[in-house]
């Protein structure tokens, strides 16, 4: 029986999840992990061993990653398909030292815009929730779950779990402004739930 595979640590969340092609042929699924590797070994030119190390995995592993990330990537650029970044086995890690952005302040600006309540480092973000695995769900417009975190101060004070109560799409920009969120954080989003954001 094979060991159960290990969660691969990230520190960033992609802003970019889906890269498109012109008359595209097909889809390219790249993990969070292989996003990471990419960023770590080939946007900040770390080593494979220090690569390694902030994944939380052995060198031959991220060798691994790394290797399929590059085929994929290949994949696309030569095959005309599109890229779409999600999933994989990982954790992620609130570890400033390696430029964590899952909480800071930074990062929500470019993500959410300010609020007057975030200037007061105040904020309530609503992640799109898989209730049986406990991660981002990611598809915004199926999620059943939102899981509320208020921050205060850069610190996570309380977090709970709330149904969306079989609404979809668009209608979940409601039960967000209901919930009184500051931010958003999911996986894909698609035109017409953006449409109802703006």
């Amino acid at each position: 029986m094979p060991r159960p595979q290990r969660k691969r640590t990230i520190y960033q969340i992609p802003e970019c999840r889906t890269f498109t092609a012109d008359h595209a042929r097909g889809t390219v699924d790249v993990t969070l992990d292989e996003w990471e590797a990419i960023r770590l070994m080939d946007q900040e030119g770390l080593d494979q061993s220090e690569c390694a190390r902030r994944l939380n995995v052995a060198r031959t592993t991220a060798q691994n990653i790394i290797r399929s990330a590059h085929a994929k990537i290949a994949d696309a650029l030569v095959n005309g398909r599109t890229i779409q970044i999600g999933g994989g086995n990982v954790d992620y890690s609130d570890d400033r030292e390696f430029g964590c952005c899952r909480w800071d302040m930074e990062s929500v600006q470019r993500i959410g815009g300010l609020t007057d309540q975030m200037e007061a480092k105040q904020m309530r973000i609503a992640v799109t929730y898989e209730n049986e695995t406990g991660e981002i769900f990611q598809h915004f417009g199926r999620t059943e779950y939102f899981k509320v975190y208020d921050v205060e101060d850069h610190a996570v004070k309380s977090s709970q779990v709330v149904s969306t109560n079989g609404q979809g799409h668009g209608a979940l920009a409601g039960v967000l402004n209901g919930l009184n969120a500051d931010v958003l954080i999911c996986g894909g989003i698609g035109g017409g739930a953006q449409m109802a954001f703006a």
